[in-house]
């Protein structure tokens, strides 16, 4: 098997292999491929006491020539919206990251987080 894996969710469809990450894992290629790819950073929370929504984490959609080797992926997880009690803002949605054999290859900036009670957001 030409994929192995772990983190995520694998879907083997005869045709293709998709390999989805709703958290941080790695998967390693035994042999060169080309690959379709989407990254998405977190989105940012959205703010509380008539807050706006939180804006939408970077995001990058690629077709590349894979070398073998180790890919890490460190997703960023979305903001946490605002409280009317406390923190009116959403906070940022966290930074998503891959890595090629340990060297940083993507790195997509989270979205900003919401504005609320009269304060802007991020």
């Amino acid at each position: 098997n030409a994929i192995s894996s772990s983190g995520g969710k694998i879907v083997n469809n005869g045709t293709h292999i998709i390999q989805t990450f709703n958290s941080s894992g790695s998967f390693i290629l035994n042999q060169n491929r080309t690959a379709f790819y989407v990254v998405v950073a977190g989105g940012g929370g959205g703010g509380a006491d008539v807050g706006g929504g939180g804006g939408a984490g970077r995001m990058v959609v690629a077709t590349s020539e894979l070398s073998s080797g180790t890919f890490s992926v460190t997703i960023g997880q979305g903001g946490t919206g605002g409280n009317a009690a406390g923190t009116k803002t959403g906070t940022n949605g966290g930074d998503t990251l891959t890595y090629f054999n340990g060297v940083l290859q993507i790195q997509l900036d989270g979205g900003g987080g919401g504005g609320g009670g009269g304060t802007n957001g991020k």
